[in-house]
Protein backbone atom coordinates (compact mmCIF):
# COMPACT_ATOMS: atom_id res chain seq x y z
CA UNK A 1 0.00 0.00 0.00
CA UNK A 2 1.52 3.32 -1.08
CA UNK A 3 2.04 6.14 1.38
CA UNK A 4 -0.25 8.33 -0.75
CA UNK A 5 -3.08 5.82 -0.49
CA UNK A 6 -2.56 5.46 3.25
CA UNK A 7 -2.71 9.24 3.60
CA UNK A 8 -5.98 9.41 1.64
CA UNK A 9 -7.40 6.57 3.71
CA UNK A 10 -6.42 8.35 6.95
CA UNK A 11 -8.02 11.60 5.81
CA UNK A 12 -11.20 9.74 4.85
CA UNK A 13 -11.30 8.03 8.25
CA UNK A 14 -10.78 11.35 10.00
CA UNK A 15 -13.57 12.99 7.99
CA UNK A 16 -15.81 10.04 8.76
CA UNK A 17 -15.07 10.39 12.46
CA UNK A 18 -15.81 14.12 12.31
CA UNK A 19 -19.07 13.40 10.50
CA UNK A 20 -20.14 10.78 13.03
CA UNK A 21 -19.20 13.04 15.93
CA UNK A 22 -21.21 15.88 14.44
CA UNK A 23 -24.13 13.54 13.81
CA UNK A 24 -24.23 12.35 17.41
CA UNK A 25 -23.76 15.85 18.81
CA UNK A 26 -26.61 17.10 16.64
CA UNK A 27 -28.80 14.17 17.70
CA UNK A 28 -28.30 14.87 21.40
CA UNK A 29 -27.67 18.61 21.61
CA UNK A 30 -28.92 20.10 18.34
CA UNK A 31 -27.07 22.72 16.34
CA UNK A 32 -26.82 26.52 16.44
CA UNK A 33 -28.45 27.02 13.03
CA UNK A 34 -31.62 25.15 14.02
CA UNK A 35 -31.61 26.92 17.39
CA UNK A 36 -31.53 30.29 15.59
CA UNK A 37 -34.39 29.19 13.32
CA UNK A 38 -36.36 28.08 16.38
CA UNK A 39 -35.95 31.47 18.05
CA UNK A 40 -37.06 33.26 14.88
CA UNK A 41 -40.09 30.99 14.55
CA UNK A 42 -40.99 31.56 18.20
CA UNK A 43 -40.91 35.33 17.63
CA UNK A 44 -43.27 34.91 14.67
CA UNK A 45 -45.63 32.79 16.77
CA UNK A 46 -45.68 35.46 19.48
CA UNK A 47 -46.38 38.22 16.94
CA UNK A 48 -49.16 36.28 15.22
CA UNK A 49 -50.88 34.55 18.14
CA UNK A 50 -50.08 36.91 21.02
CA UNK A 51 -49.90 40.36 19.40
CA UNK A 52 -48.96 43.15 21.76
CA UNK A 53 -48.26 40.78 24.66
CA UNK A 54 -44.93 41.50 26.40
CA UNK A 55 -43.47 38.02 26.09
CA UNK A 56 -39.72 37.54 25.80
CA UNK A 57 -37.65 34.51 24.88
CA UNK A 58 -36.06 33.09 27.98
CA UNK A 59 -34.21 30.05 26.62
CA UNK A 60 -33.95 27.67 23.69
CA UNK A 61 -32.74 24.08 23.80
CA UNK A 62 -32.90 20.83 21.90
CA UNK A 63 -35.49 18.37 23.21
CA UNK A 64 -34.20 14.84 22.71
CA UNK A 65 -37.62 13.31 23.51
CA UNK A 66 -39.56 14.92 20.67
CA UNK A 67 -36.72 15.96 18.36
CA UNK A 68 -37.76 19.61 18.50
CA UNK A 69 -36.23 22.80 19.79
CA UNK A 70 -38.15 23.99 22.84
CA UNK A 71 -38.28 27.75 23.23
CA UNK A 72 -39.31 28.98 26.69
CA UNK A 73 -41.13 32.34 26.61
CA UNK A 74 -42.24 34.33 29.63
CA UNK A 75 -43.87 37.58 30.66
CA UNK A 76 -41.47 39.77 32.59
CA UNK A 77 -42.33 40.03 36.27
CA UNK A 78 -44.78 37.12 36.19
CA UNK A 79 -44.41 33.95 38.24
CA UNK A 80 -46.87 31.88 36.23
CA UNK A 81 -47.24 33.42 32.76
CA UNK A 82 -44.76 31.35 30.78
CA UNK A 83 -44.99 28.50 28.30
CA UNK A 84 -43.00 26.49 25.73
CA UNK A 85 -43.02 26.66 21.94
CA UNK A 86 -41.82 23.55 20.07
CA UNK A 87 -40.16 24.09 16.69
CA UNK A 88 -38.90 21.51 14.18
CA UNK A 89 -35.16 21.57 13.31
CA UNK A 90 -36.01 23.16 9.94
CA UNK A 91 -37.79 26.04 11.70
CA UNK A 92 -41.36 24.76 11.26
CA UNK A 93 -43.69 25.55 14.16
CA UNK A 94 -45.08 22.41 15.78
CA UNK A 95 -47.04 23.43 18.90
CA UNK A 96 -47.12 25.39 22.15
CA UNK A 97 -48.63 24.65 25.56
CA UNK A 98 -49.95 28.10 26.51
CA UNK A 99 -53.53 26.90 27.12
CA UNK A 100 -52.51 24.22 29.59
CA UNK A 101 -49.85 26.17 31.41
CA UNK A 102 -51.36 29.63 31.79
CA UNK A 103 -55.20 29.92 31.59
CA UNK A 104 -55.64 26.39 32.95
CA UNK A 105 -53.29 27.36 35.79
CA UNK A 106 -50.92 24.41 35.52
CA UNK A 107 -48.01 26.75 36.22
CA UNK A 108 -49.78 28.22 39.24
CA UNK A 109 -50.61 24.75 40.55
CA UNK A 110 -47.01 23.64 40.05
CA UNK A 111 -45.60 26.74 41.78
CA UNK A 112 -47.78 26.31 44.84
CA UNK A 113 -47.09 22.57 44.98
CA UNK A 114 -43.35 23.16 44.87
CA UNK A 115 -43.51 25.91 47.49
CA UNK A 116 -45.48 23.69 49.86
CA UNK A 117 -43.17 20.75 49.20
CA UNK A 118 -40.18 22.96 50.01
CA UNK A 119 -41.92 24.08 53.18
CA UNK A 120 -42.34 20.43 54.14
CA UNK A 121 -38.62 19.88 53.67
CA UNK A 122 -37.97 22.23 56.59
CA UNK A 123 -39.11 19.39 58.86
CA UNK A 124 -36.35 17.26 57.39
CA UNK A 125 -33.86 20.01 58.18
CA UNK A 126 -34.61 19.96 61.89
CA UNK A 127 -31.95 18.28 64.07
CA UNK A 128 -34.07 15.13 64.26
CA UNK A 129 -34.13 14.76 60.48
CA UNK A 130 -30.58 14.79 59.05
CA UNK A 131 -30.70 14.00 55.33
CA UNK A 132 -34.30 12.86 55.51
CA UNK A 133 -33.72 9.90 57.81
CA UNK A 134 -33.89 9.96 61.58
CA UNK A 135 -34.32 8.23 64.87
CA UNK A 136 -37.01 10.13 66.70
CA UNK A 137 -36.34 11.16 70.28
CA UNK A 138 -38.30 9.00 72.68
CA UNK A 139 -39.15 6.38 70.05
CA UNK A 140 -36.38 3.86 69.47
CA UNK A 141 -35.27 2.09 66.34
CA UNK A 142 -37.18 3.56 63.44
CA UNK A 143 -36.35 5.44 60.27
CA UNK A 144 -38.84 8.07 59.17
CA UNK A 145 -39.33 9.76 55.81
CA UNK A 146 -41.56 12.83 55.45
CA UNK A 147 -42.79 14.88 52.49
CA UNK A 148 -45.57 17.43 52.07
CA UNK A 149 -47.96 17.82 49.14
CA UNK A 150 -50.93 19.98 48.24
CA UNK A 151 -53.99 18.14 46.95
CA UNK A 152 -55.71 19.60 43.87
CA UNK A 153 -58.68 18.39 41.85
CA UNK A 154 -61.12 19.53 39.16
CA UNK A 155 -64.74 20.42 39.86
CA UNK A 156 -65.76 17.62 37.50
CA UNK A 157 -64.09 15.11 39.82
CA UNK A 158 -64.18 16.61 43.33
CA UNK A 159 -62.10 15.05 46.09
CA UNK A 160 -62.10 15.53 49.82
CA UNK A 161 -59.28 17.62 51.32
CA UNK A 162 -58.51 19.24 47.96
CA UNK A 163 -58.43 22.64 46.25
CA UNK A 164 -60.20 23.20 42.93
CA UNK A 165 -57.69 24.09 40.22
CA UNK A 166 -60.38 26.27 38.66
CA UNK A 167 -60.25 28.56 41.70
CA UNK A 168 -56.57 29.37 41.20
CA UNK A 169 -55.51 32.69 39.70
CA UNK A 170 -52.43 33.30 37.56
CA UNK A 171 -49.78 34.99 39.73
CA UNK A 172 -52.11 34.69 42.71
CA UNK A 173 -50.50 35.24 46.09
CA UNK A 174 -51.56 32.58 48.57
CA UNK A 175 -50.90 31.83 52.21
CA UNK A 176 -49.34 28.36 52.25
CA UNK A 177 -50.48 27.79 55.82
CA UNK A 178 -54.10 28.44 54.83
CA UNK A 179 -53.83 26.23 51.75
CA UNK A 180 -52.19 23.50 53.80
CA UNK A 181 -54.91 23.56 56.44
CA UNK A 182 -57.47 22.87 53.69
CA UNK A 183 -55.58 20.62 51.28
CA UNK A 184 -52.17 19.76 52.71
CA UNK A 185 -51.15 16.11 52.81
CA UNK A 186 -48.21 15.03 54.93
CA UNK A 187 -46.75 11.74 53.71
CA UNK A 188 -45.01 9.79 56.47
CA UNK A 189 -43.24 6.48 55.89
CA UNK A 190 -41.70 4.84 58.96
CA UNK A 191 -39.76 1.60 59.45
CA UNK A 192 -39.75 -0.15 62.83
CA UNK A 193 -39.65 -3.80 63.84
CA UNK A 194 -42.08 -3.02 66.67
CA UNK A 195 -45.13 -3.09 64.40
CA UNK A 196 -47.95 -2.05 66.72
CA UNK A 197 -50.61 0.69 66.66
CA UNK A 198 -49.01 2.07 69.83
CA UNK A 199 -45.66 2.53 68.07
CA UNK A 200 -47.45 4.07 65.09
CA UNK A 201 -49.25 6.49 67.42
CA UNK A 202 -45.96 7.54 69.06
CA UNK A 203 -44.37 8.25 65.69
CA UNK A 204 -47.42 10.08 64.38
CA UNK A 205 -47.60 12.32 67.44
CA UNK A 206 -43.90 13.15 67.25
CA UNK A 207 -44.11 14.01 63.54
CA UNK A 208 -47.11 16.21 64.25
CA UNK A 209 -45.15 17.98 66.98
CA UNK A 210 -42.26 18.60 64.59
CA UNK A 211 -44.53 20.01 61.87
CA UNK A 212 -46.00 22.45 64.36
CA UNK A 213 -42.47 23.46 65.33
CA UNK A 214 -41.69 24.10 61.65
CA UNK A 215 -44.93 26.06 61.14
CA UNK A 216 -46.42 23.59 58.66
CA UNK A 217 -50.18 23.11 58.56
CA UNK A 218 -51.84 20.20 56.82
CA UNK A 219 -55.28 18.60 56.58
CA UNK A 220 -54.44 14.89 56.47
CA UNK A 221 -51.52 12.58 57.15
CA UNK A 222 -50.90 9.66 54.81
CA UNK A 223 -49.15 7.36 57.28
CA UNK A 224 -47.58 3.92 57.02
CA UNK A 225 -45.39 1.92 59.39
CA UNK A 226 -43.43 -1.00 57.90
CA UNK A 227 -41.66 -3.82 59.69
CA UNK A 228 -38.98 -3.67 57.00
CA UNK A 229 -38.56 -1.16 54.22
CA UNK A 230 -40.88 -1.85 51.26
CA UNK A 231 -42.51 -4.88 52.90
CA UNK A 232 -46.16 -4.79 51.83
CA UNK A 233 -47.64 -8.06 52.99
CA UNK A 234 -50.69 -7.22 55.18
CA UNK A 235 -48.99 -8.54 58.31
CA UNK A 236 -45.85 -6.45 57.65
CA UNK A 237 -47.28 -2.94 57.74
CA UNK A 238 -49.79 -0.62 59.36
CA UNK A 239 -51.45 2.02 57.18
CA UNK A 240 -53.59 5.03 58.01
CA UNK A 241 -54.14 6.85 54.70
CA UNK A 242 -55.70 10.32 54.68
CA UNK A 243 -55.79 10.39 58.47
CA UNK A 244 -57.39 13.74 59.50
CA UNK A 245 -55.14 16.03 61.48
CA UNK A 246 -58.03 16.66 63.88
CA UNK A 247 -57.75 13.02 65.00
CA UNK A 248 -54.03 13.19 65.81
CA UNK A 249 -54.47 13.56 69.55
CA UNK A 250 -53.02 11.32 72.29
CA UNK A 251 -56.27 9.96 73.72
CA UNK A 252 -57.37 6.89 71.77
CA UNK A 253 -54.99 7.49 68.85
CA UNK A 254 -53.66 3.92 68.75
CA UNK A 255 -57.20 2.55 68.48
CA UNK A 256 -58.10 5.02 65.70
CA UNK A 257 -54.99 3.92 63.80
CA UNK A 258 -55.98 0.27 64.32
CA UNK A 259 -59.42 0.98 62.83
CA UNK A 260 -57.97 2.96 59.90
CA UNK A 261 -55.53 0.14 59.14
CA UNK A 262 -58.28 -2.49 59.20
CA UNK A 263 -60.49 -0.40 56.91
CA UNK A 264 -57.65 0.19 54.45
CA UNK A 265 -56.67 -3.48 54.27
CA UNK A 266 -60.31 -4.50 53.76
CA UNK A 267 -60.49 -2.02 50.87
CA UNK A 268 -57.26 -3.38 49.35
CA UNK A 269 -58.58 -6.94 49.63
CA UNK A 270 -61.84 -5.98 47.93
CA UNK A 271 -59.99 -4.16 45.14
CA UNK A 272 -57.69 -7.13 44.56
CA UNK A 273 -60.67 -9.51 44.47
CA UNK A 274 -62.47 -7.30 41.95
CA UNK A 275 -59.37 -7.08 39.77
CA UNK A 276 -58.91 -10.85 39.88
CA UNK A 277 -62.56 -11.40 39.01
CA UNK A 278 -62.27 -9.03 36.04
CA UNK A 279 -59.11 -10.81 34.88
CA UNK A 280 -60.79 -14.22 35.13
CA UNK A 281 -63.81 -12.93 33.22
CA UNK A 282 -61.57 -11.56 30.48
CA UNK A 283 -59.74 -14.88 30.18
CA UNK A 284 -63.08 -16.64 29.92
CA UNK A 285 -64.07 -14.57 26.90
CA UNK A 286 -60.82 -15.13 24.99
Amino acid sequence: MSSRFRKILGIAALLGLVFLTGFFINSFYGNPVSALLARNTARQVLEEQFPGEPYTIESCGYNLKNGCYTVRVSREGSMDDWFDIDVEPDGTFRSHDYADRVPNCWNTWNRLSQDYYNLGKTVMELPDFPEGKASLPGVSGESVYVSAHLRFCNREYPEEYSIFVEDLKVDGVYDLAELGAVAGELNVRAVNEDLTPETAASIMLKIHELTEEAGIRYAVMDFSLERQENSWEPEDYIAAPLFPVSEITPDGLAERIREADAAYKAWVEAEDAAAQEAENAEKGTT
